[in-house]
């Protein structure tokens, strides 16, 4: 597998998703911005940037934006719990995202106006990174699929 070296954004939008990678990570330095607590130092020898955000898109965005700007993210990796449309996929399985798109809002919209497009591809170097981690895992309790997310306010 090749090693990318970067610094890793993770997100999560509750306290308990987002405790159970602090609890891996040597905490170098802590901001709080926006309400939230942000996080950068090392997992596992890797450089990361972790922060709360709460539910829902804009939290989500806001915090993005300052894990990128303030603490030197490369890319950003959403973490946590999500509903499941899939026949394939149980509790506890894993969505490695290679598309995202909303479920939420008039998707006409979205090519009549900018952004011009209905979905957004996701980086396929780091979808072939999360995948080829998936594989390496010597003891490995769920299926993975990678495939298309939809995210909205809406559930």
């Amino acid at each position: 597998m090749e090693v990318i070296y970067m610094t890793w954004g993770i997100i999560g939008a509750l306290d308990t998703e987002v405790r159970l990678i602090l609890e891996h990570m040597a905490v170098e330095e802590t901001m709080e911005a926006m309400g939230s607590t942000f996080y950068k130092g090392k997992i596992h020898g890797q450089n990361a940037a972790l922060v709360c955000c709460g539910i829902g898109k804009i939290n989500a965005a806001v915090c993005a934006d300052v894990i990128i700007r303030e603490m030197g993210a490369d890319c950003i990796v959403n973490i946590g719990i999500a509903g499941n449309l899939s026949p394939e996929l149980a509790i506890m399985d894993v969505v490695v995202s290679d598309e995202v798109q909303f479920h939420d809002i008039s998707l006409d919209l979205y090519e009549t106006f900018y952004p011009f497009r209905r979905s957004f591809a996701a980086n396929s170097a780091l979808v072939k990174s999360c995948t080829e981690a998936i594989e390496r895992l010597p003891v490995r309790s769920y299926r993975y699929k990678v495939g298309k997310v939809v995210t909205g306010d809406a559930f």
